[in-house]
């Protein structure tokens, strides 16, 4: 397996193509210096059971414009301990009969309120690849934690 030279590397992006049947199992092997995570899928609860099994040490997690279990989301931010940058920015969140929960721990955590943003605002209705829709990718680079924003 490739991941096998991947000792080193710090961060990591995670998208829809990428089955976390094995992607999980690969990073808790062979990652072991994995101190940020970016999601660009879905986010469910079974991703959180993988996330926190594989990167107990995580300090860094981001997940953008997607849609996001509050379930999961919740295991994550009261499971992990070391983390202290968290980004859920433009997301579609689930389930929000599940309650709230308390992020003390974390130092910094970025975030929009539904509709506030203008990326919430006009994500959706903008066709991929128009003048807006670029403009739109600068400013989503603008509200990502820092050490994961490339």
């Amino acid at each position: 397996m490739e991941m096998k030279s991947w000792g080193g590397l710090e961060s990591i992006n995670i998208s829809s193509g990428v089955p976390i049947d094995y992607i999980f199992p690969a990073i808790r092997e062979y990652c072991k210096s994995v101190s940020g995570i970016k999601f660009h899928c879905e986010f469910e609860e079974k991703h959180a059971e993988a996330l926190i099994e594989s990167t107990p040490n995580l300090k860094v997690f981001s997940i953008r414009s997607t849609v996001v279990s509050v379930k999961a989301l919740r295991s994550v931010l009261t499971s992990l301990e070391h983390l202290e940058s968290v980004n859920i920015c433009h997301n579609f969140v689930m389930d929000f009969s599940h309650g709230g929960f308390s992020i003390f721990a974390v130092q910094e955590v970025i975030y929009c309120e539904e509709g506030s943003c203008l990326k919430c605002q006009y994500e959706r209705s903008i066709a991929p690849g128009s003048f807006l829709y670029r403009a739109l990718e600068d400013i989503w680079r603008e509200d990502e934690i820092t050490s994961l924003a490339h």
